[in-house]
């Protein structure tokens, strides 16, 4: 008799095994129908989502990548609940005997409505949008010459990872605004990855408390309490906004250091922040490195000179016009 409980362990593991593989078969209807369910309330959660992002607001990019995945999933479980719809019928009329292929549609039924799940799961946020500001607003800019190799070093540190905080020096008066008007404006003619591009001309700015104003000017967040928050509130609020954005902050002629903390700019020296702040960008422009560099953590620098002599030349004789030029050299 001992060979019979060999038997009876190859029969109970085959049985087993058959049970599982027919599980899906079995359940097929129901599975299908749990699918649809859960889709419903993937949508129901999806149409909140969409609901909460106000005209002129702009979803924030986790929000954003979410839809697109709740898009893609009504694609995907659309086609699979035709499909299962379509061989229950079949079997109903006796027509369908492929039970590999319905075997495989019931694991996919299972895969789906555990990625339908998963994708509910995720669709809590607690800021869904923020307020649509223009990317990049044009300043007044004259005719530039000699700037065009500096502003094109500057442009490829744009797209540096690495290069987070840079800070550009020289001399009064040698073309550092203009350099930082032409990078500001040049964002307007070509792609880019930043959300917002925020100027501050900080030789006008005499505290922390004055660039948040022209911070929460630029980024739209200023409201009736605003005047009623101290530093540090605005900071927070303006820290919350920048955070959900990929910016490029420009600081025109500082002559100072300043604590970007303080101002609520979010921190860019290390690790820790958001995956698309990463990207975010800081450009000092000052008259002379001496402590600014080190204190605000400048990673990149480069040095604005003064005009080759052709260039200086072309500057000069720009306003006359040639006709001028020749009239007063004869």
């Amino acid at each position: 008799m001992d060979f019979v409980s060999p038997i009876l362990t190859i029969l109970t593991d085959l049985f087993h095994c058959t049970a599982k593989c027919a599980s899906p078969i079995c359940d097929l209807r129901e599975n299908l129908e749990c699918l649809r369910r859960e889709m419903k309330l993937l949508n129901l959660r999806s149409q909140d989502v969409k609901s909460r992002c106000q005209q002129h607001m702009t979803p924030t990019r986790e929000v954003g990548g979410w839809l697109e995945d709740v898009g893609e999933e009504n694609n995907e479980v659309d086609a699979i609940l035709k499909e299962g719809d379509e061989l229950l019928q079949k079997k109903c009329l006796g027509r369908y005997r492929n039970i590999r292929l319905s075997h495989d549609l019931g694991n996919r039924v299972l895969r789906k409505i555990s990625r339908v799940k998963e994708l509910t799961s995720r669709g809590v946020f607690d800021v869904v949008a923020y307020r649509s500001v223009p990317a990049v607003l044009q300043l007044p800019l004259g005719y530039t010459v000699g700037l065009d190799s500096m502003y094109e070093r500057v442009c490829r540190l744009l797209t540096e990872d690495e290069a987070r905080i840079v800070g550009l020096y020289g001399k009064h008066g040698i073309g550092k605004t203009t350099l930082m008007k032409k990078i500001n404006n040049g964002l307007l003619e070509t792609s880019h990855d930043f959300d917002v591009v925020i100027w501050v001309e900080v030789s006008q700015v005499a505290s922390v408390r004055d660039a948040q104003q022209v911070i929460g000017n630029r980024l739209q967040i200023i409201d009736s309490m605003w005047q009623n928050r101290n530093q540090q509130e605005r900071a927070i609020e303006i820290l919350n906004f920048m955070n959900r954005i990929r910016f490029l902050l420009l600081l025109n002629n500082v002559q100072k250091p300043l604590d970007l903390s303080e101002i609520g700019v979010p921190d860019l020296s290390g690790n820790g922040f958001p995956p698309h702040v990463y990207k975010s960008k800081v450009i000092i422009a000052t008259r002379t490195i001496s402590s600014i560099f080190n204190e605000m953590q400048v990673n990149r620098q480069l040095e604005v000179g003064p005009l080759a002599p052709t260039e200086a030349w072309a500057l000069f004789i720009k306003p006359m016009g040639e006709n001028t030029l020749n009239l007063v050299l004869r």
